[in-house]
């Protein structure tokens, strides 16, 4: 069989806002090494070049690039070992522009716009939107509304590299307790512990 053909170089091109370091640190593929003999590193895995693009495309993607195009990997056989290459296309930056509500807003737009991190100016990050959904829906949850819907809709404006996002908010019907049951208290009766529940 031989000794496996592991990777030598991993090339990054069209890379200006990163640097290859940065971008090698997020990848799962990595280069060979004096202990990839011990270790099985540095032997190429095509499914993980496949994640790679995915993780590098959600990296740029997180940082405003929203535009960002990541090549199939190129994988050459070198005297030495594999040369992987990936080629880039970053893009323009998108910066955050306006914000806003629409539908019915549980507890009022000025309270749910304090817990939206994005904010008008700021560099556009895909990650800080859904923490913003989730933070919003468990928001509009503790108004009553258990089935709210927050659907977050984008638009872009290539002119001004800007991204207003509108937080549609479908609150659905205000649920309420129909029954509090309490099991497994045999020395306490129930009238005692429930007059401690905040919840009737």
């Amino acid at each position: 069989e031989n000794d496996k053909i592991r990777i030598q170089a991993i090339t990054f091109e069209g890379n200006k806002a990163f640097s290859s370091d940065r971008l090698a640190s997020i990848i799962s593929t990595r280069k060979a090494n004096f202990l990839s003999r011990f270790l099985n590193t540095g032997v190429l895995n095509r499914d993980a070049l496949k994640t790679d693009v995915e993780r590098l495309t959600a990296w740029y993607y997180d940082n405003g690039y929203i535009n960002v195009r990541i090549d199939e990997p190129k994988v050459k056989r070198e005297e030495d070992g594999m040369h992987v290459t990936m080629r880039i296309d970053e893009g323009e930056q998108f910066i955050m522009g306006d914000v806003a509500f629409a539908g019915e807003v549980p507890g009022g737009e000025d309270a749910a716009k304090h817990l939206v991190g994005l904010e008008k100016g700021t560099v556009f990050k895909a990650s800080m939107l859904r923490d913003d959904v989730f933070r919003l829906t468990g928001f509009f949850s503790d108004q009553g509304y258990a089935f709210v819907n927050v659907e977050p809709e984008t638009s872009v404006h290539p002119e001004t590299k800007t991204v207003d996002i509108t937080y549609r908010v479908d609150k659905g019907p205000e649920v309420f307790i129909d029954r509090v049951e309490i099991a497994g208290n045999t020395k306490t009766r129930d009238k005692v512990i429930r007059r401690e529940l905040r919840v009737q």
